[in-house]
């Protein structure tokens, strides 16, 4: 009768572990200062910022779907378009990043949902003093057990954050290209 007790409690016991170890799938980036790359639509000119912290709540098959979650937040001040003047006008400037007052650019998902291409991640992105409900279509390539990149683009505009286009002869969209290698 004792064995048959401690057999039971043994199965419940690893039943809950491997319950709670499959909810604990907690991708971070592995380099914070991998850069995230934005592109002015039709133009040459691009920039990154790095700073990068990310918690990204995903697995294709041991995490359940409802559960996908990704924050993200980049440090605004580690914008480098490779010119440092015009680099420290964005970062210091009301009408461009600001980075006194807003250092920092969040993505939060509501939702992660798969598609015929890879996931799309529904949620918040907020630069300056705007938060806005955006998609960010991604793909996830597991390279190891404990290792994997994220990458996605998502286009936004410039006035939808408060953020003045660089010169009229720019496009008022910007892409942004994300390429996240991560780790557990």
């Amino acid at each position: 009768m004792n064995k048959k007790v401690a057999f039971i409690v043994f199965i419940l016991s690893f039943a809950i572990m491997t319950a709670d170890t499959l909810n604990d799938i907690i991708w971070q980036p592995i380099d914070s200062n991998a850069p995230l790359k934005f592109y002015m639509v039709d133009e040459e000119d691009s920039c990154s910022i790095s700073g990068l912290e990310a918690k990204i709540e995903f697995h294709p098959t041991k995490i359940k779907k409802e559960d996908w979650r990704i924050y993200a937040k980049a440090d605004a001040n580690t914008v480098n378009t490779g010119i440092s003047v015009r680099d420290k006008h964005i970062k210091s400037a009301k009408s461009y990043l600001h980075c006194k007052k807003y250092p920092n650019i969040i993505f939060e998902s509501k939702n992660v949902k798969e598609t015929k291409d890879g996931y799309v991640a529904l949620g918040n992105l907020t630069i300056k003093n705007v938060t806005k409900e955006v998609e960010m279509p991604f793909t996830f390539v597991e390279k190891s057990e404990n290792e994997g990149i994220f990458m996605g683009t998502m286009d936004i505009k410039f006035s939808d954050f408060n953020v003045q286009k660089p010169k009229e002869k720019y496009s008022t969209q910007l892409i942004i290209d994300l390429k996240v290698p991560v780790k557990l």
